[in-house]
């Protein structure tokens, strides 16, 4: 789908962007981390022709002169500044399926699974590591 203005494009999807992207050395393309973090193999090619960004927040009092490019560091120390929240809403005034959903991603599963997709877990899941050794 092509919009009003010369040289702006909107495609269906994320993967059509990063596809876009990668085909187009000049293209600037906008999408989630998670999409180029942990690509699918029907696109995993085209991430690795795509260079990832850094932008800098010229508000920031800390750092306005840094660019900082998306990670799971500059998530948490809130660097990125295209960094957003994200958040279960319950608007059943009930327990049921949307509740559990979201029981079990704030549990140590959930997170992990966010942890791992390269997004920022809102609590980091603990890790036990047991050493045994024999003589």
């Amino acid at each position: 789908m092509i919009l009003n203005k010369k040289n702006i494009y909107a495609l269906k999807s994320n993967k059509e962007v990063v596809k876009f992207v990668s085909q187009h050395p000049d293209a600037i393309g906008i999408t989630g981390f998670a999409w180029l973090n942990d690509p699918d193999a029907d696109y995993k090619d085209a991430v690795e022709k795509v260079k990832v960004m850094s932008v800098k927040d010229e508000a920031s009092k800390a750092a306005p002169n840094q660019y900082f490019s998306p990670s799971q560091t500059t998530f948490a120390l809130k660097q990125y500044p295209l960094r957003r929240g994200l958040y279960i809403i319950n608007c059943t005034g009930r327990e049921g399926l949307g509740m559990s959903f979201a029981h079990f991603m704030v549990s140590d599963r959930g997170q992990r699974i966010i942890l791992r997709s390269g997004l920022l877990p809102d609590s980091i899941p603990g890790r036990e590591i047991k050493i045994t050794h024999t003589y």
